[in-house]
């Protein structure tokens, strides 16, 4: 996932923090470097998915389905190369399928078994398979 990081001069904040309400600032955003060729740090995923990701077993970029039968929650997540979980409606993505779950329902529970893959398998399943079991 790109990402785009943004460093400021200190006198920029101090002055944005003096506006009054009603004064309109304008700031003008300058890019350095364009065009310029980069070596980019290859991604190594990190966490409880970087197993599934490493063996093949839950490529990046797949979509996952979420499913909660008892409450008929449903939500979806893309695996991101870092091995985390972006999950759909939000701007930052988790870092295990518990954490994902509890962004869709609001509550603390296991996203293990509750978090599917296109073929319909559960990360749980998939967790199991690459401990070989």
């Amino acid at each position: 996932m790109p990402r785009i990081t943004f460093h400021y001069d200190k006198s920029l904040i101090a002055r944005i923090t003096e506006a009054a309400e009603d004064e309109t600032l304008h700031v003008t955003l300058t890019l350095d470097g364009i065009g310029e060729p980069r070596t980019a740090e290859p991604v190594v995923p990190r966490g409880p998915l970087a197993p599934l990701i490493e063996t093949g077993l839950l490529p990046v970029g797949t979509v996952l389905a979420f499913h909660q039968p008892r409450t008929d929650w449903t939500g979806s997540a893309v695996v991101t190369p870092e091995g985390k979980l972006l999950v759909a409606g939000h701007a930052t993505p988790f870092p295990s399928p518990s954490t994902a779950a509890t962004a869709v329902t609001g509550n603390m529970m296991n996203g293990w078994p509750l978090w599917y893959t296109p073929d319909g398998r559960a990360l749980d399943d998939l967790r199991r398979e690459a401990a070989g079991g």
